[in-house]
């Protein structure tokens, strides 16, 4: 008799455990029987398509069974060695302890479910046993979620309906996400914008960006001192170390590199706005006639000119050019040179937008450690007439 349905592999080909237990491999095997549809099925075909269904390591077991007088005794002799003793205690804690894999989808965490269940004897309640699995232990919180906000007649079917559509929703944005262009060359390469000097044709000649990363790296590497590009700065071997510069009168750099401005006057003509004669008195000194010239760019209280009329000294201390005077203001003034040099017959008027609102912020608490210094510097700033008590509360 020849059939073109295969028959379900081998129960157990090698030593050890079933890859599928005895249960679901005798339901395949009976789905494989009732395919065939063929009336005439003798018990005594059904016993060896299944003894050859069971495999090498299958078939020596089942004789060591002992002897079985048909097709049903083999079954139950084969069940009664491989199937595993229904606890229903056992059964249900295993299905509690069912949660979702990582990357296992809805219907495969249901189907599993139903598998166990069905060995846990929950009769009426299954369905709702298997939707409360479902809330509880899966992985995705959204989906936990819209299960535990639901109402209380939620069924187990549109408990399925709702983990599938978040699930599938979920599932279709990380797709878009994926396939979403990248723009993050795009913003680089805005943002790396090329130096101003440069025009926007000489962008596509690769001679001219060439010469200015040149200039970029001798500009970067030449010596402070000296301008050569051949060492670095404050190196043993520069030629300026020992050298005074011409411009600023100072060692150790050329004239050429210097960031100093020139201890002399360089002779150049500065363009005059006005003169002005008056006579300028300081101390025991009188000039009866001092003109002030006043430039453009700025007017000069004293010149050169005045401080060796009146007899200053300039000194140059530390490397700087300093003015040392000895003034008798401070004996002839002294009210001018103590406490906090406070304006008289002088209204201060800030400078306010009336369109503006004005809002009063709430005090800072002072910590209660602080209080009395600040009572304190309160007291002194109102006795010295810097601040004034008002009669307004936040």
């Amino acid at each position: 008799m020849g059939f073109s349905f295969p028959p379900p592999s081998h129960f157990l080909t090698l030593p050890g455990e079933p890859p599928v237990p005895w249960t679901r491999w005798y339901e395949a095997f009976e789905t494989y029987i009732s395919v065939l549809a063929v009336e005439d099925l003798s018990a005594a075909w059904k016993q060896a398509m299944l003894i050859h269904c069971l495999g090498i390591e299958g078939q020596r077991i089942f004789k060591t069974l002992g002897a079985a007088a048909d097709y049903a005794d083999c079954v139950q002799l084969l069940a009664g060695h491989f199937a595993a003793p229904q606890n229903v205690i056992l059964q249900r804690i295993l299905f509690h302890q069912r949660k979702q894999r990582a990357g296992e989808s809805v219907h495969q965490y249901v189907a599993d479910l139903r598998g166990l269940a069905t060995a846990c004897k929950f009769g009426a309640l299954q369905d709702e046993m298997i939707r409360d699995q479902l809330a509880e232990h899966r992985n995705d919180p959204k989906i936990r979620e819209r299960l535990i906000t639901a109402p209380d007649d939620l069924t187990f079917t549109k408990a399925i309906e709702i983990a599938f559509k978040v699930e599938s929703a979920a599932e279709f944005a990380s797709q878009l996400a994926s396939h979403a262009p990248s723009q993050s060359g795009l913003v680089t390469q805005q943002i790396r914008h090329p130096p101003r000097s440069l025009s926007p044709v000489s962008l596509h000649d690769d001679s001219e960006m060439k010469l200015v990363g040149r200039q970029r790296t001798s500009a970067r590497q030449s010596c402070g001192n000296c301008g050569s590009s051949s060492h670095a700065t404050r190196a043993q071997n520069c030629p300026a170390r020992g050298q005074t510069c011409r411009h600023c009168g100072k060692q150790n750099h050329f004239a050429r590199v210097c960031r100093s401005a020139p201890a002399t006057s360089p002779g150049i003509r500065i363009e005059l706005v006005g003169a002005l004669s008056i006579a300028v008195r300081y101390g025991a000194r009188t000039l009866p006639s001092f003109t002030f010239h006043v430039s453009r760019h700025g007017a000069d209280l004293m010149g050169r000119d005045l401080f060796s009329a009146l007899g200053f000294t300039l000194l140059d201390g530390a490397g700087a050019a300093i003015l040392q005077v000895s003034s008798p203001w401070r004996q002839q003034c002294p009210t001018l040179f103590s406490g906090l040099g406070c304006l008289s017959a002088f209204n201060h008027q800030p400078l306010l937008n009336p369109d503006v609102r004005p809002v009063i912020q709430p005090l800072r608490r002072i910590p209660l450690a602080l209080r009395g210094a600040v009572s304190e510097e309160l007291q002194k700033l109102l006795q010295d007439g810097l601040i004034e008590p008002v009669n307004t509360s936040p």
